[in-house]
């Protein structure tokens, strides 16, 4: 244990750290607390390079020198995955079913009283035959999809609408979590003069509903992502997934996106959980996100993640649907 390269780690996943600046020390790297949450605004956690282990110096209890427990909290992934990533191995005479009971002890920490998962206001409607969802359905008209294709994705995705409130002229995504407990929901403007395009419930609201966290902590579809399949792929945003969920029915293929270009720790670490339900994972972004496929390109192949390139000037979200199937027939013919 003492000898796991912290160094290493933090630049194969991607993760924000320091080396150097004001509160550090010579032979550590900092990193974001896990446990500390948004009260650690800076990089609190420390990291030795000589294997004395790791500590917050914001709160005590956050500390220890087993790299498995910070590696999952860190990761999001699950107790074994950390272990095979730090390279913990069980104990003599401990089965694999006690070292995951030891480390869930070492991970889970004191009790927190659970969060409340927020709850949609009463004005974001499901009810997308009636004539309050013209506007919102002439958008879905607009953006390429049919009628049909909109039934299909309002089952599929739970999508609401709104025409009053905060989230007014809006098509309302919900997010869930891998348990299926919605996480936060965000929402794109049907109006072409909104000043935002896309809008999501706060996580600091003064009132509820509040947020459980940003959609960038999980990934689009989460439950069935975990279902498994042949391919899975990951897009940019929530229209860019759905016309890949929406073509790809029937071929085994699940689609789900990162809310923006960039991936963040957690999703890595769900990406890491799901990579051994596909036979292949591939990341298409928009053609104008070239730069941003070069950063994060090695960080996805870390995980088995492979990045597909798309051509043309259309993102997958305005592809016409002939088109997005020859890229998903070629992913499955690899």
């Amino acid at each position: 244990m003492s000898g796991f390269d912290w160094a290493s780690f933090v630049a194969r996943y991607n993760i924000d750290h320091v080396s150097r600046g004001p509160s550090t020390a010579s032979g550590n790297l900092y990193v974001h607390c896990p446990w500390c949450g948004a009260a650690d605004s800076g990089h609190h956690m420390g990291l030795s390079l000589r294997g004395r282990g790791w500590g917050c110096w914001k709160n005590s209890q956050h500390r220890g020198r087993n790299p498995t427990r910070l590696v999952a909290a860190l990761l999001g992934v699950s107790h074994a995955e950390a272990a095979r990533i730090t390279g913990v191995k069980s104990l003599p005479g401990v089965s694999a079913g006690q070292m995951e009971a030891m480390l869930r002890q070492l991970t889970e920490g004191p009790l927190r009283e659970p969060q409340v998962p927020p709850v949609m206001p009463e004005e974001f409607s499901s009810q997308w035959e009636s004539r309050t969802a013209r506007p919102f359905v002439e958008y879905m008209l607009e953006r390429g999809f049919t009628r049909e294709d909109t039934s299909w994705l309002v089952g599929h995705f739970d999508l609401r609408f709104a025409l009053h409130g905060d989230f007014r002229y809006r098509i309302v995504v919900p997010v869930l979590d891998r348990h299926g407990h919605l996480h936060t929901w965000t929402g794109r403007a049907v109006n072409s003069d909104a000043r935002i395009k896309y809008k999501t419930l706060s996580t600091h609201a003064v009132s509820p509903p509040t947020a459980l966290g940003p959609p960038t902590d999980v990934l689009l579809d989460l439950p069935r992502l975990f279902e498994g399949g042949d391919v899975l792929v990951v897009a940019e945003g929530p229209f860019d997934a759905m016309r890949l969920a929406l073509c790809a029915r029937g071929l085994g293929i699940r689609a789900t996106c990162l809310f923006g270009k960039a991936v963040s720790t957690k999703q890595l670490g769900l990406l890491a959980q799901l990579r051994d339900r596909y036979r292949r994972m591939f990341v298409v972004l928009d053609p104008d996100a070239v730069m941003d496929l070069v950063q994060v390109a090695p960080v996805l192949l870390a995980v088995g993640a492979e990045v597909w390139p798309l051509s043309g000037d259309d993102d997958p979200g305005e592809m016409p649907a002939e088109l997005i199937l020859e890229h998903l027939n070629l992913m499955l013919d690899m």
